[in-house]
């Protein structure tokens, strides 16, 4: 995906290259691995804690 300055949506890009799908999924696995439930992170959040 594509993005101006403002970060408004500029439009999407295909990408047919192994290598760079395997990276991209690299990248989205370890992103899952350190989510917080919505949930939690608003308790967190209200007590301070993040």
């Amino acid at each position: 995906m594509h993005f101006d300055d403002n970060d408004a949506f500029l439009g999407g890009e295909v990408i047919e290259d192994a290598d760079e799908i395997v990276k991209h999924n690299y990248w989205c696995d370890a992103a899952w691995h350190h989510t917080v439930r919505r949930d939690d992170f608003a308790t967190a959040q209200h007590l301070g804690r993040v």
